[in-house]
């Protein structure tokens, strides 16, 4: 016993011993930093000071009477449409402790990445209309976009392209456009039932849409999440409008950009 402590204490004193003490230090360190890359990396930032509550989809029809192209001289000319609006609510967090208090300056919405099942219509994605006072989007050139920006202020004008920095209601919309074409002498024509009456398939219309949200605040932090749904929402040919809600909103992973 009293030899084996002797050894004990001269391979202390060694040159390899310590060499071994350290390289078991710095393996043990590399081993907690990849241990906690891959938490963040699956589970994202936990502390942010603002968060998705909710993003809902609402699903509609369109119809736009085609002038100037009416040869068969029908009352009703029309090529079909179908819009998807999606409305996406971003609240303070009350439960965030940082050290100073944080509002946003922008949230950006961009990437879009739209993948249908069959090549049906144009895709197309707008941001709101400033000019009509009835209608938040209206389906024209000037309102296309490849990117939403909204900017933070102290009062909300979301129509402008200005929201809350304190977190707002915001909302952009895609488009499946001009799907196919529709004519009738009907008397009246009820929009809602363009694609049943047109014999549009639910599944020709489904489509993959996915886009980064990143939301940027004034102390220069940024973070930013990917969204995925399908859309149109279940029933839109039988209805004419359908709404649902992205499941598991809080399972959005946000991540320092």
């Amino acid at each position: 016993m009293k030899e084996f402590r002797r050894w004990l204490r001269g391979l202390v004193k060694t040159k390899i011993f310590h060499i071994i003490i350290i390289l078991a230090i710095i393996i043990f360190l590399i081993f907690i930093a990849y241990i906690n890359i891959v938490k963040y990396d699956t589970e994202g930032e936990k502390q942010m000071p603002f968060e998705v509550s909710k993003i809902s989809v609402i699903s509609s029809v369109e119809g736009e009477n085609i002038e100037g192209e009416n040869p068969q001289q029908v009352r009703w000319n029309m090529n079909i449409s179908q819009n998807n609006d999606f409305y996406i609510y971003i609240e303070k967090n009350d439960k965030y402790n940082g050290r100073q208090e944080e509002a946003i300056s922008s949230v950006e919405i961009d990437n879009f990445e739209i993948n249908k099942e069959k090549n049906v219509g144009e895709n197309k994605i707008y941001k709101p209309d400033e000019t009509s006072e009835k209608e938040i989007f209206k389906n024209e050139e000037k309102n296309e976009a490849d990117k939403i920006e909204y900017i933070g202020a102290a009062q909300s004008k979301v129509k402008n392209m200005q929201m809350s920095n304190q977190g707002d209601l915001i909302y952009f919309r895609y488009t499946n456009k001009d799907i196919t074409k529709y004519q009738t002498n009907d008397e009246e024509l009820n929009h809602s039932e363009l694609l049943k009456k047109a014999k549009v398939k639910e599944e020709d219309l489904k489509t993959t849409i996915k886009f980064d949200l990143k939301i940027n605040l004034i102390s220069g932090k940024s973070f930013k999440t990917s969204v995925e749904t399908q859309v149109p929402i279940e029933g839109i040919v039988d209805s004419g409008r359908s709404s649902s809600e992205i499941n598991d909103v809080n399972k959005l992973i946000f991540k320092r950009n």
